[in-house]
């Protein structure tokens, strides 16, 4: 496998963000060796994709195989155990991200037409624009569709959610949908809100989402979308949104 040359932005111990030039074959500490740390490596932990690892246990471990690519944010902490739970799992003192605020629920119709950027599968979608001005899609909302599973939705907005043509990063991905699918949301707002939904989308000729320009600062949302129960509901078509 060819290594890939990357841009590593790292946050370190007194909070400033720096850029590393890595390889993605190369371990996490050699990446962590080419800045200037005065503490003992074992004592530090690492956030990346919003899970933590102790630098000690992960060292031998390459940037690709820790899924670090350029869109990623290592955090640099020491450890302050309560335990052996480093402070950083606690959620609020990572940076909020922006979403939508999930408080209106809307239905959309499927359209007769087959724009090719707004087709849509069972399970999860999210919505975003295409920033790539080669692709027919340029500028315009696309739809992901990332199926079904267990989704932690900072990191996936992080590197996993690319237009469906070019299958390039979308930006301004702030919300997504479901179809045939039923889900379970648990999110943290940063004021420290609790949001819990369980919900399902069982109509065919219907895309639940939730209204645009309704936006919220989140520090958590995960999200579970699983099949329909029933059996009809099994079988895999996609449609067309207007």
């Amino acid at each position: 496998m060819m290594s890939e040359e990357i841009c590593v932005q790292l946050k370190t111990l007194q909070g400033e963000i720096i850029y590393v030039q890595s390889h993605s074959n190369e371990t996490l500490l050699d990446l962590i060796n080419k800045i200037n740390i005065q503490e003992d490596i074992n004592s530090l932990y690492l956030t990346i994709n919003d899970n933590i690892f102790s630098l000690e246990d992960s060292s031998y471990k390459t940037l690709s195989e820790m899924q670090i690519d350029q869109y990623s944010l290592i955090v640099l902490s020491k450890s302050q155990l309560c335990g052996t739970v480093p402070f950083t799992m606690n959620p609020f003192l990572m940076n909020p991200f922006n979403f939508n605020s999930l408080d209106t629920k809307i239905k959309l119709e499927f359209s007769k037409g087959n724009c090719k950027w707004r087709i849509v599968g069972e399970g999860i979608s999210f919505i975003g624009i295409c920033n790539s001005n080669l692709c027919e899609a340029y500028t315009q909302h696309a739809y992901f569709t990332l199926g079904f599973g267990e989704f932690d939705i900072r990191s996936t907005l992080q590197n996993k959610v690319v237009c469906p043509l070019c299958k390039k990063n979308m930006i301004s991905v702030e919300n997504f949908g479901f179809y045939m699918a039923q889900w379970k949301i648990k999110g943290t707002t940063a004021e420290g809100k609790e949001v819990k939904i369980i919900d399902k989308a069982s109509e065919r000729g219907y895309y639940t989402t939730f209204k645009e320009g309704s936006s919220a600062q989140w520090q958590r949302i995960k999200v579970i979308v699983e099949q329909l129960d029933k059996p009809e509901f099994v079988v895999k078509k996609s449609k067309a949104l207007d």
